[in-house]
């Protein structure tokens, strides 16, 4: 699960979504977002999500997939909406007796909270979009092409790269945890989840060293090549026009919604 989670396995995969380059989706990912981000009506994101899910259940990414990589985001979310809702508004809609203080929910607050919600579930179905249909080295060709610094590049690359190998470390050492009654009662349970970051943590560190020694020893000098870039295809134009209109469906909406 974790691999369907944080791979780009689906991304991999031949199909309509996945052959359209790096490089007009990029964009139209980012422009979709500032567009989503700044609607002030929650329709057009809720909107957007659902358009997004289809899509990719279209080529069938596993709705499971799906919920979890949004869970993180919408989890966050959710704390933002509480939080508008008790601190921010004049009209009050509710009260909790809480520990003898009493919290005031407002209405403002939660039609803010609400819209913040749609926002956060619009934005990161988009990101869900483009990571599920585009592996990560068309992404960083992608992003080199856009002239984003070669050093932000080669992290994301190498970071992502060495996770997967240090997701399998701490497992490793979870299951030698367990397998000692680690997490045999609540107070094992914390000190050898403390043991285990500790552990992580040297072993990314001591990891990074080996990385760097290798590199240098095999003529790294601080910049990668990059191959040039492939010509645009017809299929690409296609791409590049629809992903125009939609943007255009989009704007207008955004705007006649206000």
């Amino acid at each position: 699960m974790i691999r369907e989670l944080f791979s780009d396995s689906f991304a991999l995969k031949e199909n309509y979504l996945t052959g359209i380059d790096a490089r007009i989706k990029l964009p139209f990912i980012i422009a979709a977002m500032c567009v989503c981000v700044s609607c002030l009506k929650g329709a057009l994101p809720l909107t957007i999500a659902a358009a997004v899910f289809c899509f990719l259940g279209s080529i069938k990414i596993p709705l499971r997939v799906m919920l979890a990589r949004v869970s993180a985001p919408l989890g966050i979310a959710i704390m933002v909406v509480f939080l508008q809702v008790f601190f921010s508004g004049k009209s009050p809609i509710i009260k909790i007796q809480l520990f003898g203080h009493t919290l005031v929910g407002y209405k403002e607050g939660l039609e803010l909270g609400l819209l913040i919600l749609c926002r956060v579930i619009g934005s990161v179905s988009l990101i869900i979009f483009l990571s599920m249909t585009t592996s990560l080295d068309k992404l960083l060709a992608a992003a080199r092409y856009f002239k984003v610094p070669a050093t932000a590049v080669e992290i994301t690359m190498l970071a992502y790269r060495y996770i997967f190998m240090l997701f399998e470390d701490v497992s490793i050492v979870r299951q030698a945890q367990k397998m000692r009654l680690g997490y045999s009662s609540p107070l094992k349970s914390l000190r050898s989840m403390g043991e285990l970051a500790g552990a992580a943590v040297i072993k990314a560190y001591d990891q990074s060293l080996a990385i760097q020694e290798a590199m240098m020893l095999r003529g790294y000098k601080e910049r990668m090549i990059y191959s040039s870039a492939p010509p645009y295809t017809r299929k690409d134009f296609v791409a590049a026009a629809i992903f125009s209109a939609v943007l255009s469906a989009l704007l207008l909406i955004a705007h006649y919604s206000v």
